[in-house]
């Protein structure tokens, strides 16, 4: 393979690494001070601007940086550039360095040491005060049942908004109907709100078809707002997803 070929497959598989990753760890930043973090050298690192849009980022022009792709209004999506040596083996960044990022007017400085991890996400400001405003927005806007559809339909298209606090499961139920597995996948909260949303995959040992009445139980709500049902007809191989919405 040319050199030239080998190029442009270490650049496309550079590009899809950062559309597509999935974010592991979250850090937060506060401004106006030195905060020192750890970003990922060897995968795309993504900050959000909790407060408005990034608006300026500053950073050495001798560290290989890139901060377009992807990138947008709240969203900074920033990813070290790294090289094959004559050996054929990849050199990543390994230079500490300092980063200033304006964040909706405010600067949050940065002294960045590099190392080879997982995908890091850095909240600029206090993303949890940030999701409580953006809720109360919701609020004042929106009744809840439209409320309650939002977070539903973001659940199942896994589209969830920053002020969605998430927490993955895992616990399987204890035997409630004959046949039926029920794993519980995560939990989602609207900080500042009062709902939550707790999500189930449910599958069945036979062809059957369930039914939201099914599930009206004090097992899996004692606040029960609404049911909704992805897959009426589970399977071993396919099951259904269940959400279910509550007063917490």
């Amino acid at each position: 393979m040319s050199k030239v070929k080998s190029k442009v497959m270490v650049r496309v598989t550079f590009i899809l690494a950062l559309i597509f990753c999935n974010t592991l760890w979250a850090q937060n930043v506060s401004p106006d001070q030195y905060t020192n973090v750890s970003l990922s050298n060897n995968n795309p690192n993504h900050i959000v601007c909790m407060s408005g849009d990034i608006n300026d980022t500053n950073y050495p022009k001798h560290i290989p940086i890139e901060t377009g792709i992807g990138s947008v209004g709240r969203d900074l999506f920033l990813a070290y550039k790294f090289k094959r040596n004559i050996q054929g083996g990849l050199e990543f960044v390994t230079t500490k360095h300092v980063i200033h990022i304006t964040c909706n007017g405010d600067v949050y400085s940065l002294n960045i040491t590099p190392i080879q991890n997982v995908t890091e996400t850095l909240y600029l400001g206090d993303n949890k005060l940030a999701a409580i405003k953006a809720n109360a927005k919701l609020i004042k806007h929106k009744d809840v049942e439209d409320i309650m559809v939002e977070l539903t339909l973001a659940a199942i298209n896994n589209d969830l908004p920053p002020q969605y606090s998430v927490k993955r499961e895992g616990s399987v139920l204890p035997a409630i109907f004959d046949g039926l597995k029920i794993i519980q996948r995560r939990t989602i909260q609207l900080n500042g709100m009062g709902l939550r949303l707790k999500e189930y995959e449910v599958f069945s040992n036979v062809e059957r078809v369930i039914s939201k009445r099914q599930f009206i139980r004090r097992e899996f709500s004692q606040a029960l707002r609404m049911i909704t049902i992805v897959n009426q007809a589970p399977s071993p191989e396919q099951p259904a997803r269940l959400f279910i919405v509550e007063d917490k």
